[in-house]
């Protein structure tokens, strides 16, 4: 299977900038029928003197899609790319949970309902003519504000 395209590069709108807009069309259909290997129009324009320099190009390019065609030839004879086993793993994987990290997890959960029954026990004390303390109040309306973990009982 040969090459079905060439390669037009942006620079070339500056190359070609002195040539006419026929004299361009010339240059394009040329290097399409060279890239095909069909018989070559006739050059009669400044094209002719760009033409060498497209076809070293084109030439270029087809060798390098023959390199690269030659290549996947020979790997596929080989069987392509080795199947994944059940053994292998993703690069990049989550690191698991050890029994350690855990245990500190359920530590940390039971601190905090250790604070919040000691929360609780203390919003419901009052003080011996009926009222309630106002420290426990305002201690009470900083852990609404922040939570537990930012204001921890002394006690």
């Amino acid at each position: 299977m040969a090459l079905e395209y060439i390669k037009v590069f942006y620079d070339w709108e500056e190359a070609t900038e002195t040539l006419t807009y026929e004299e361009r069309g010339r240059l394009i259909i040329a290097m399409l029928q060279y890239a095909k290997g069909k018989e070559l129009i006739e050059l009669e324009g400044n094209e002719k003197y760009l033409f060498p320099m497209c076809r070293n190009l084109i030439d270029r390019a087809h060798e390098h899609y023959e390199v690269i065609v030659e290549t996947n030839r020979k790997n596929g004879a080989l069987g392509g790319r080795p199947k994944k086993t059940e053994k292998s793993q993703p690069v990049f994987q989550k690191p698991t949970v050890t029994e350690k990290s855990q245990d500190k997890e359920k530590e940390k959960d039971k601190e905090k309902e250790k604070n919040k029954d000691k929360y609780k026990d203390k919003e419901k004390t009052s003080c011996s003519n009926g009222s309630f303390d106002t420290e426990d109040m305002f201690e009470a309306a900083l852990r609404r504000s922040y939570g537990d973990d930012f204001y921890l009982l002394e006690n």
